[in-house]
């Protein structure tokens, strides 16, 4: 069972001394819920109205998230917040909740699941709130919002932005006389210098690599390389409608991920992942030059001693891309307190709950004014965080499709041959093409409904 913690009241003097910008984002809903809403009714004798907020995560998140919900409450008295844990199993027990028909208020949801929650209408429509709340996105960085937004309107606000980036040892590039990488990489420069940056026994055994995705074989990785190709997955990443990773560039971007091992081999295999350990722990173990992952990671990373490490832009194919991710703020539709919900999402996902991320290193705020301040650039290691922020102007979003998990798994599946050289990207992705397609458009008809 997930971990419940109640939070006590505070004081409403820290928000009559907020930020012009905190308040213009956090500003106290409609007192009129907008037609068709939920919820919003007034509480008798001033009793404060009590929010339940649903995450997953490990210990550190549950500080940070407990951290939003303490200062919410301090800057808005007339309502308590109920922070509920689930370190696992998260989807599972948040439908569970929903179900036994006793539903959080708020929940994060990921970006793989958010639209399904949508299309199902588990999560509201927030438009009509931030519009009478008077919502300005120009706050925002346009990646933070876009793949909440679903035919103009947001059903979900940012807590984050996850993006993948490189994080790299000095100390090996160094000793191997390698420039460090950086977005001016191509991926020719990428296979030399990972070659450079490789070392294997006499017998072929690995002792060290020059690079390693987190996630080998998952949509993260080689959605970069297929947009770095020039490719894409589907057609439209905001309402997809068909599959064309069957297209030549998008082949040409998994046959490159896939040979990185299988024929240059500066890239552990699934074989050697299995022999010798996680690229995670590779990296930190300083075994792995240069590791593609989650930005967020680099909370992971600041009890390495041996090395100094850093982070860069990824190298370019075609064009330059990456992955960008992250969570996201939802309110549930059986709420009774839709518009003090939504009070609560525009404080955490605005300036102050950007400024939590920022110094939990949660990954990368949404709000620019927090993104490219001190608060978040000088929060070292890694020393090059504007890298992080960078990346925002080519980064790609994950389709937003109802069934999008359920096509991934299948995807997903049927590269496993491709990563491990038992198969060619074409033959693969052609044919898992027709079994994509057919999910793809039962999440095209589940949309029509909205």
């Amino acid at each position: 069972m997930g971990t419940t913690r109640t939070i006590s009241r505070r004081g409403f003097l820290a928000w009559a001394g907020a930020s012009a910008t905190a308040a213009a984002l956090a500003a106290c809903a409609p007192a009129v819920a907008p037609t068709g809403a939920t919820g919003g009714q007034a509480v008798a004798g001033g009793e404060r109205v009590k929010l339940v907020l649903t995450h997953w995560g490990g210990e550190s998140e549950a500080s940070y998230m407990r951290d939003t919900a303490d200062q919410f409450m301090a800057a808005t008295p007339d309502i308590e917040v109920e922070v509920i844990h689930f370190p696992d199993n998260y989807d599972e027990k948040l439908l569970t909740m929903i179900a036994g028909g006793t539903p959080p208020d708020v929940h994060m949801t990921l970006r793989f699941t958010y639209f399904n929650f949508v299309a199902k209408g588990i999560a509201i429509n927030l438009q009509p709130y931030l519009e009478q709340a008077g919502f300005s996105p120009d706050a925002y960085y346009d990646v933070g919002l876009r793949p909440y937004r679903f035919r103009g309107n947001l059903y979900g606000m940012p807590r984050e932005i996850d993006d993948w980036v490189v994080f790299y040892n000095k100390a090996m590039f160094d000793e191997a006389g390698v420039p460090y990488p950086s977005g001016e990489w191509t991926w020719d420069d990428l296979v030399e210098n990972g070659k450079a940056l490789t070392k294997r026994d006499p017998d072929g055994r690995a002792l060290q690599f020059g690079y390693g995705f987190a996630h080998l074989g998952g949509a993260k990785a080689f959605d970069c390389f297929v947009y770095q190709a020039g490719g894409r997955m589907v057609d439209n990443e905001d309402e997809p409608t068909q599959f064309i990773m069957t297209d030549p560039a998008a082949i040409e971007g998994v046959q490159y991920m896939a040979d990185l091992a299988n024929v240059h081999g500066i890239m552990p295999s699934p074989r050697e992942v299995t022999d010798l350990g996680a690229v995670n722990d590779l990296f930190m173990s300083g075994k792995i030059a240069m590791r593609y992952g989650e930005f967020w990671s680099s909370v992971q990373f600041l009890g390495i001693q041996d090395f100094e490490w850093d982070i860069a832009e990824p190298a370019r194919g075609q064009q330059q891309a990456t992955w960008v991710g992250g969570a996201c703020y939802t309110v549930n539709s059986g709420t009774k307190h839709a518009e003090e919900a939504v009070r609560f999402v525009l404080y955490a996902s605005g300036p102050e709950g950007a400024k939590i991320v920022a110094s939990a290193r949660a990954g990368v705020p949404a709000i620019k004014e927090v993104a490219e301040s001190p608060t978040f650039l000088e929060n070292t290691p890694p020393s090059n965080m504007v890298a992080a922020v960078n990346v925002f102007d080519y980064g790609v979003q994950p389709p937003m499709s109802p069934t999008f998990p359920e096509w991934y798994r299948s995807l997903t599946s049927a590269l496993d041959p491709v990563w491990s050289g038992e198969k060619s990207a074409e033959e693969a992705l052609v044919g898992v093409a027709d079994e994509v397609q057919t999910l793809i458009d039962q999440g095209h008809e589940l949309l029509q409904n909205l």
